[in-house]
């Protein structure tokens, strides 16, 4: 019997950036043997999604940005039962044709809603699935506020716990750099917190910069690291698009950026090098990044909206700063954040780590705790349920009646 055929979409011209190839690369190197893969990117240079997909058995299709004919010739050759979209694919408003035009294919939507009430952007994307899962309680919620007659269900992230790891010491990790060639000039002694990802503006950069300079960090042994992700793009140039021009702004020796994409064991040993993740987005549909330095026992400081919320706990394993509600372009409400206050709970943080080891190292272990509950087989498993389910015709009888 022929295995099902599944293609894999996903809208983001930085797709070789943490969040969506991490998902993508995670859950299809557990599922490929079970479905005939292929993966289409939305704008993605051909190098750039080689370099992260090169030797796997995956088709993998470059679609230029927006391109609708684009997508429709991948299905045509493809020819898949399963299209799953993740991520920014609710973007485009003629995915109802799409779905029009492949009625006998079945949708799935693989969403992070990081804001809410969800807009009227979102209908054309809930119209033309036949299931839609969401990676938190909280974005199935939101969806459901909308959303009566498709089934939701919660398919959480996970986290490689193998390179994600609580720290021996900080000079091992620093030596461990050094020997794969990377000299980071960091005193072991400092207190260090660390940012990763995106220079977008839903990640609030400049308001950490503000935050670390209200809590009058450079008065510490304190060090803030940025790690900024780009890619390496055609002729080996790397890319760093970015909404925050930090190079105008930064006049603080006590703060550190790197901009590029590390590979996945280099990055994980910068992030064991942390004491606390500063991560004050204004909304996240998961936060992995948080779960990720939680499985390295590093205590969370973050805003207390949207997705971190269902594994960030106040005082427990993180420091949540509250907010003000504004309103966002997609979302009727987004999460402003006082620099001042995030500022203090970064030097509460720096007190609990200098003056009450005992209180930092349960916070530490609490984090490490949370993290074990995620993990990446368990969400291949489940998104194999729902492909299944989708395929068998079934899903729709089941999943509604264990919802009521």
């Amino acid at each position: 019997m022929a295995k099902p055929k599944l293609l894999w979409v996903s809208d983001n011209p930085l797709f070789s950036f943490i969040g969506q190839s991490i998902v993508t690369r995670q859950v299809l190197s557990r599922i490929h043997e079970r479905y005939e893969v292929a993966v289409a990117g939305f704008g993605t240079p051909p190098d750039a999604q080689q370099s992260i997909f090169g030797g796997l058995p995956y088709e993998i299709y470059v679609i230029q940005r927006w391109d609708q004919d684009g997508l429709h010739k991948v299905i045509d050759e493809f020819d898949p039962d399963v299209v799953l979209l993740s991520h920014d694919c609710w973007l485009f408003p003629w995915l109802k044709e799409t779905k029009d035009k492949y009625h006998n294919k079945k949708f799935i939507g693989w969403f992070t809603i990081d804001g809410e009430p969800l807009s009227v952007h979102w209908k054309n994307i809930f119209d033309c699935c036949d299931l839609i899962l969401s990676p938190t309680e909280y974005g199935r919620q939101v969806i459901k506020e909308k959303l009566f007659y498709t089934p939701v269900k919660v398919v959480p992230y996970g986290v490689d716990r193998k390179l994600y790891k609580p720290r021996e010491s900080k000079e091992q990790i620093i030596a461990e750099l050094a020997a794969l060639g990377m000299k980071v000039n960091i005193d072991p002694e400092c207190f260090i917190a660390i940012f990763w990802g995106h220079n977008q503006s839903k990640k609030n950069l400049p308001a950490l910069y503000d935050a670390w300079k209200s809590a009058n960090m450079q008065d510490e042994k304190a060090i803030l690291l940025y790690v900024i992700h780009g890619y390496k793009a055609q002729k080996g140039k790397w890319i760093l698009p970015g909404d925050w021009d930090w190079r105008a702004e930064l006049d603080d020796p006590s703060v550190v950026v790197l901009e590029r994409t590390y590979p996945d064991h280099i990055m994980s040993r910068l992030v064991q090098l942390a004491d606390t993740m500063v991560f004050p987005s204004i909304g996240e549909g998961f936060g992995l990044p948080a779960l990720e330095a939680m499985s390295c026992g590093i205590p969370v400081i973050t805003t207390d909206y949207a997705g971190v919320t269902e594994f960030c706990h106040h005082d427990q394993n993180a420091m949540m700063v509250p907010g003000v509600m504004m309103a966002g372009e997609f979302n009727v409400r987004r999460i402003a954040v006082d620099p001042v206050i995030l500022g203090d709970e970064i030097r509460r943080m720096h007190r609990i780590w200098s003056k009450r080891p005992d209180l930092y190292q349960q916070m530490s272990d609490c984090a490490q705790e949370t993290a074990e509950f995620y993990s990446w087989d368990r969400s291949a498993k489940l998104i194999t349920e729902a492909i299944d389910r989708v395929v068998d015709e079934q899903y729709k009888r089941e999943w509604c009646v264990s919802r009521i």
